[in-house]
């Protein structure tokens, strides 16, 4: 079992190290059954939940970047980088899909050993999982991924030894029927070895659908939580509006009585056409938006997210107070008090950045538009470099045509910086002629010739990305 120090640490790979397993060495194999398995599909259904800047490392792995979402044909690159020929691309692009499901592995709760065997028994796993909120949290994000991509994420982990790597070996026997026999003799092995140094583990652990079935009851008792003690600020907010005196009074006691922040004026909806067409590109100023600009914008807005954590913290402290009849604390009530002039003040700050009114009051709203914000900068400043486009002199005549149209944005250009990046690839030949037919639809017919010189890799760009 893990073991304490004097201190009363807890033992940092509670489990121990599954790189010491003899079986440990034929990982290898197990990886590569798991990558044969994955399919443009599979990484499809993991798009929804990265950001925006995994994406772009993991679109880096083919060349492609700006996108707001992996797209079919940039899955089928990837699919095609993982089975390629270049291991070390294929085993980068692993880390970059599986680092987001990996945050949860490395212990960061300080779990016990004795807390990861009682994870792995039906019995006691939703009592541990309120001591692993990290591991928690891993399990809920695989909602909507198909299982060829769990097993990839789950070997990546064990591949890597990672603290609880024992835990995402103990959750891939539950796959080993849809895996190729070597493969899953490989992870059995392991397991018996792992057992051999935890007599207390299970022969059978607990499997992973019956995990996340536990932690997804436990989040949305969570959630549930969460919306009872939004309810109660809210009630909590009126109720100090009710008895709070006017904001002339005297103090009393030794403090002031607390100020009531005023209820904002309801906003005018907009009409859904101005609405849609706030945020497509064409109201968003890109030259007033940089990339200190949105990392500032970002960092206020995690602030704010931070401050909303906080609230219902103080929400329920304050309903509490009510309940017992007694005061509130003023640092809850003010946290109460300030967090809507927070919102608006960051509201304010992202509609002068990126034009538009974010009419929907909440920060996934501000976050959406921040994003629909970047792709658009990123798209403007793809075309505009096509301003400097350079290739064969033969082909100068039209590519001083492509010039003049990146500078007003003419029809056909951002599928031609996609087709630029990807110019010369061998690996990317379906890609290619995809994005040349694009390009015949979307642009002048007698530009064709650019389009073709493009996918062969004789047209250039300056090496200078734009920054988010």
């Amino acid at each position: 079992m893990g073991k304490e120090d004097k201190g009363g640490a807890r033992d940092p790979v509670p489990l121990g190290a599954v790189g010491a397993l003899p079986a440990f060495a034929d990982v290898g194999i197990v990886l590569a059954e798991a990558v044969g398995r994955i399919t443009p599909d599979d990484l499809l259904s993991a798009d929804h939940g990265y950001t925006q800047t995994d994406r772009k490392q993991i679109l880096a792995h083919v060349r492609l970047r700006d996108m707001r979402s992996i797209s079919k044909m940039a899955a089928t690159s990837l699919t095609r980088a993982l089975r390629g020929s270049d291991k070390k691309r294929g085993s980068s692009l692993i880390c970059a899909l599986s680092t987001r499901f990996s945050r949860g592995f490395d212990n960061s709760d300080g779990l016990s050993a004795e807390t990861c065997v009682n994870l792995l028994h039906a019995s006691t796993a939703a009592g541990a999982l309120a001591e692993a909120p990290q591991i928690a949290e891993a399990l809920t994000s695989l909602d909507g991924l198909t299982g060829n991509f769990i097993d990839l994420v789950l070997i990546d982990i064990f591949r890597h030894d990672h603290a609880l790597s024992g835990l995402a070996l103990a959750l891939l026997l539950s796959s080993t029927e849809r895996m190729a026999p070597q493969a899953a003799d490989v992870l059995r092995t392991a397991w018996d070895q792992l057992r051999e140094g935890q007599a207390r583990l299970p022969e059978v652990p607990i499997s992973l659908t019956e995990l996340r079935a536990i932690a997804a009851a436990e989040a949305s008792a969570a959630a549930e939580a969460e919306a009872q003690a939004e309810a109660a600020a809210k009630a909590a907010a009126v109720a100090v509006k009710a008895v709070a005196p006017p904001a002339k009074a005297a103090a009393v006691g030794n403090g002031a009585a607390p100020a009531v922040a005023a209820e904002p004026e309801p906003r005018s909806p907009v009409a859904p056409a101005a609405a849609e067409a706030a945020f497509d590109g064409t109201a968003f100023d890109g030259t007033a938006f940089d990339g200190t600009a949105f990392d500032e914008l970002r960092a206020g807005l995690e602030r704010l997210r931070a401050s909303f954590a906080a609230a219902a913290g103080s929400a329920e402290r304050v309903r509490q107070a009510y309940a017992d009849q007694r005061r509130p604390a003023q640092h809850d009530l003010s946290a109460l008090n300030g967090l809507a002039g927070e919102f608006d003040d960051l509201r304010a700050r992202v509609e002068a950045a990126c034009g538009g009114q974010v009419t929907e009051a909440s920060a996934d709203a501000l976050e959406e538009v921040l994003d629909q914000a970047v792709t658009a900068h990123f798209r403007r400043h793809r075309v505009r470099a096509l301003a400097e486009v350079a290739g064969p002199s033969v082909l100068e005549a039209l590519l001083s045509e492509v010039r003049e149209g990146a500078l007003v944005g003419a029809p056909g250009l951002e599928t031609l910086a996609d087709l630029i990046s990807l110019g010369g690839d061998p690996d990317a030949f379906l890609e290619r002629f995809s994005l040349q037919e694009r390009f015949r639809q979307e642009a002048p017919d007698h530009w064709a010739p650019v389009a073709g010189a493009a996918a062969e890799g004789l047209l250039t760009l300056p090496d200078r990305p734009p920054h988010p």
